[in-house]
């Protein structure tokens, strides 16, 4: 209903899509002509599906350029992507740096709500509070939620960083750190730029259980043993599964 009202809101729709299409490590494949996704993320192809199936579809990736077909106007966006920082459970949370068609440069992240909530920018109060409680209800049911946020990057403020990180990424003592877990000048470089970013949403993806694992568990607590559900996710969302 909103998508075909227009205004503001369809706006915000499009661009929370548009950021589920490009912010992802999905690969098209091509087989039989035909093209298939791999993730090695099951949540990304997911959101990418989701993405399409609400007229943004994610159709191929060529070098540092992602092809995103439009519905609405029925043509193919080609939209740069400048720099790409990759999810990892540290992080929990996974960026995109691009240029739009419009020439614009726009951060694009979506990850946890641990790890999203303090990049916010200031001022989303009460969007932030009616984010928290849909999440609060859809991991109630048991599904796995992410927050999703954009921003638009300075193109000199960009060029600036995007130099000094392409530096220490390929600087051997500060990968070494970064292995070891140490501080180091590249996870830095993310976090200063991973900042200020405007929330448009949140996703929820039904967490399954894998085949066999309800009744392995029925039958660890049946021989009194104690069991520990590590999770990265809500409590609420670790009790419902």
């Amino acid at each position: 209903t909103d998508m075909k009202a227009g205004g503001l809101q369809k706006e915000r729709i499009q661009q929370f899509f548009r950021v589920l299409a490009l912010c992802h490590d999905t690969i098209p494949e091509r087989i039989d002509g035909k093209i298939k996704l791999s993730a090695s993320n099951p949540d990304d192809e997911a959101l990418v599906c989701a993405a399409k199936y609400f007229g943004f579809e994610f159709k191929d990736r060529q070098m540092k350029t992602a092809i995103i077909g439009n519905s609405e106007t029925g043509d193919d966006e080609e939209i740069e992507v400048l720099t790409t920082i990759g999810f990892t459970s540290k992080r929990k949370r996974m960026s995109v740096i691009v240029k739009t068609k419009d020439g614009r440069i726009q951060m694009l992240i979506k990850g946890a709500d641990t790890a999203m909530i303090p990049r916010l920018h200031s001022g989303q109060d009460a969007l932030l509070h009616t984010t928290d409680e849909h999440m609060r209800q859809y991991a109630i049911e048991g599904l796995r939620c992410l927050l999703v946020g954009y921003k638009d990057v300075n193109p000199d403020v960009f060029k600036k960083w995007h130099k000094h990180y392409d530096a220490v990424s390929t600087d051997l003592d500060e990968l070494e750190k970064k292995k070891v877990g140490a501080k180091n000048a590249i996870e830095k470089a993310e976090e200063e730029m991973e900042q200020g970013f405007t929330l448009i949403g949140s996703t929820a993806i039904e967490d399954k259980l894998q085949d066999g694992v309800p009744e392995c568990i029925a039958c660890i607590a049946k021989a009194g043993v104690n069991i520990w559900v590590l999770t990265g996710d809500k409590e609420e969302t670790a009790i419902n599964i």
